[in-house]
């Protein structure tokens, strides 16, 4: 496995982390950028190593 899969691997898994996040959302216009779960779904990430 190449360095190159490996780092689209870990970018698919935070973009997941992100999305996932919102799942609690209840309405579409309640949805904003927040750096907080940025930072989380990084450190969740992370964490699976």
């Amino acid at each position: 496995m190449g360095y190159a899969r490996f780092a689209g691997m870990i970018a698919t898994s935070t973009v997941v982390m992100f999305g996932l996040m919102y799942l609690n959302t209840y309405a579409l216009s309640h949805i904003e950028f927040s750096q907080t779960r940025m930072w989380m779904a990084l450190v969740r990430v992370r964490s699976w190593r």
